[in-house]
Parts: C-alpha cells; sequence; structure tokens
C-alpha cells in the first residue's frame, strides 16, 4: 500500500536536493517552470505543494515526468525511498 506522506517527503527531499544553476536548490516554482518549459506539462504550485504534503499522489504522467527530472524510477518515488543498488551476484560470488 502507498504511503503518501512518506512520498511526500521524499518527493520534498528530492526538490530540495536538486540544484539550479545558480547553486541554489530548486524551489516548488523552478519544478513547476520546469514542467512547462522542458515537458510542456502545465503544473500549479499548489499541486506540488499537494504531493510534497502527502495529500495527493501525482498522476502517472506527472510521475514520469517527475522520474525524468530527478532521476529516480516511478517505484523509488511511489515507495518514498532510493532503491539499494546492490549488486549481490558480485557481492556474494
Amino acid at each position: 500500500m502507498m504511503n503518501k506522506k512518506r512520498i511526500g517527503l521524499y518527493l520534498k527531499q528530492l526538490r530540495s536536493q536538486k540544484k539550479r544553476k545558480d547553486g541554489k536548490s530548486f524551489s516548488q516554482y523552478d519544478l513547476a517552470e520546469d514542467f512547462f518549459i522542458n515537458y510542456d506539462c502545465e503544473i500549479s504550485i499548489n499541486a506540488i505543494a499537494e504531493w510534497e504534503a502527502g495529500n495527493t499522489i501525482p498522476s502517472p504522467d506527472n510521475l514520469e515526468i517527475l522520474s525524468k527530472i530527478y532521476n529516480r524510477s516511478i517505484d523509488e518515488i511511489l515507495d518514498g525511498e532510493d532503491q539499494d543498488e546492490t549488486d549481490y551476484k558480485e557481492k556474494y560470488i
């Protein structure tokens, strides 16, 4: 079962870790602008705030865009955490 609060905290964390060209963290406005400029998709700052508060979950189309913006899989976003990329074959064999 998806935990909307966990997803929201993860989305907020990803946004705050993303840097603009001037070195500052991405704001919700910057994210909305990225959606529009690079993906021709209008998203409101209020929608982003609702995602990050854990009140709503982004639509499948918006999840796809977020995965591209943050360079994370949709599964990672819906799990609310980075997936462990341990190569168990290399580790144990």
